[in-house]
């Protein structure tokens, strides 16, 4: 019989066999696969699947059609999305919140030493956007939000809502996160962030510059 969960308290439910636990669990357990990106140089995609036993999906990468799945970032904590290096796939950066927190942060991932670096300060909540695609020797760079967090619940404060729009190279994080704009609302969504960044014509946001400010 299948045990009820120690913080539930039942009363009149009738004991529920394990063999109709597992006729169920195959119309409730879904271990679908989702698309995250493709390799610019090979024939590789990002793919998160979750797998059997897990609880959570991780990111796989796919280099056949009908291939296999081959681990590359396995967390304990859920990976929101995940996207190549635009030249030549150098490394990934991906979104990951914390304890179902939902403040999401921006690590680098390098395949080839398997570490992960966070490139976001853990104070504010960010998203990824786009990125602005290089030119021949140039660094890859990419556009990214940040929102002030609300600490009201525990007894802090929150900043005016915002939404601090930034330059970064995910490569340097420390040396090279441009302040490029500031936003007067909250959740700015990357359709509205395309329509306002025109680097084709070498501005950013609201024409600034990002070494000058």
């Amino acid at each position: 019989m299948l045990a009820p969960n120690a913080q539930l308290r039942a009363e009149g439910i009738p004991p529920v066999p394990l063999a109709t636990v597992e006729r169920v669990a195959r119309y409730t357990d879904f271990r679908g696969h989702g698309f995250l990106d493709w390799h610019p140089a090979r024939n590789e995609m990002l793919v998160s699947h979750r797998p059997a036993g897990a609880s959570l999906p991780q990111v796989f990468k796919l280099d056949a059609p009908m291939g296999a799945l081959k681990p590359l970032i396995s967390t304990s904590e859920p990976i929101s999305s995940a996207s190549y290096e635009p030249r030549a796939g150098e490394y990934i950066v991906f979104e990951r919140a914390a304890g179902g927190s939902e403040v999401t942060q921006l690590f680098r991932f390098d395949e080839g030493t398997g570490q992960t670096v966070q490139l976001s300060d853990p104070t504010q909540r960010h998203n990824f956007e786009i990125w602005l695609h290089p030119q021949a020797g140039q660094a890859s760079r990419l556009i990214h939000t940040s929102v002030p967090l609300d600490k009201t619940a525990t007894g802090g404060s929150r900043a005016t809502v915002n939404t601090q729009v930034w330059l970064l190279n995910p490569f340097c994080p420390n040396n090279a996160n441009y302040w490029l704009s500031c936003l007067a609302a909250a959740g700015v969504s990357a359709v509205r962030l395309m329509t306002t960044v025109s680097w084709r014509c070498r501005t950013t946001v609201q024409r600034m510059n990002p070494k000058s400010g």
